[in-house]
């Protein structure tokens, strides 16, 4: 008897110890922005974390952008030579609607926004003969072409510990989750330093992403395990007797 008791013991011991080691649990929901072109924005909607699961210990955003296409061309109008960097791309930038989305240095998890882009430097002559005043006259060699490449980034945060209360659904009924929204700007990055005398013509970049909430919690243990840490109380008041 003492044998099988010993024996029940250990299993009891064994199945709590994997139910402590998996009591901490996660999961993700993630929604889909683009592709379209700056200057837009869109409003991402997401359930709030299932209070029936357990406790919400941390809520982690995650927010991916790529770029494609785009198109700058610069012509040359002024007397004298001009040379630079074009950039084309994009800034993606993110606010709560319903929910903070700031880290525990209270800024935004994604700071002053999530950057894609691609740069080529120009070397542009001279006016060759163009017509003045802001003309846009291509081909020569005061004229310059760039083509956007695909170009992708991402970044990631938790957000304030003291405020990822916002993200619990209020009624803890499963299946019935609240929701909140995550409202996604995009604006084109499009430079060439502004140079005076230099017309410039242009299409912005296609932008589109990810933006994923994960929550990461303590589950409520498993009525399995529950009734093992029972069974494991009975042993030891058997044992005492």
């Amino acid at each position: 008897m003492k044998k099988q008791l010993l024996l029940a013991a250990v299993a009891v011991a064994a199945a709590a110890g994997a139910a402590h080691a998996n009591n901490i649990q996660s999961y993700s929901v993630m929604a889909n922005y683009g592709p379209d072109t700056p200057t837009d924005s869109q409003l991402l909607t997401f359930d709030k974390f299932d209070g029936t699961l357990g406790t919400l210990l941390s809520v982690k955003i995650k927010v991916s952008l790529a770029i494609s296409g785009g198109f700058l061309a610069l012509d040359n109008d002024g007397a004298d030579p001009a040379s630079g960097t074009a950039e084309l791309g994009a800034v993606t930038t993110i606010n709560g609607v319903g929910v903070p989305v700031i880290d525990n240095a209270f800024n935004n998890i994604l700071g002053s926004g999530l950057v894609a882009s691609n740069m080529q430097g120009f070397v542009l002559a001279g006016n060759d003969g163009d017509p003045v005043n802001n003309s846009f006259d291509a081909g020569g060699p005061d004229y310059f072409e760039f083509n956007g490449l695909p170009s992708n980034n991402m970044n990631m945060g938790f957000v304030n510990s003291g405020l990822i209360g916002a993200y619990n659904d209020a009624d803890g009924i499963a299946g019935g989750l609240d929701t909140y929204g995550i409202d996604v700007t995009y604006t084109q990055v499009f430079d060439y330093q502004q140079l005076g005398g230099v017309a410039f013509s242009g299409l912005p970049v296609t932008v589109e992403g990810t933006v994923m909430i994960e929550y990461t919690y303590k589950a409520i243990p498993a009525p399995a395990a529950a009734g093992l840490l029972g069974l494991g109380a009975l042993v030891a008041g058997r044992r005492r007797r």
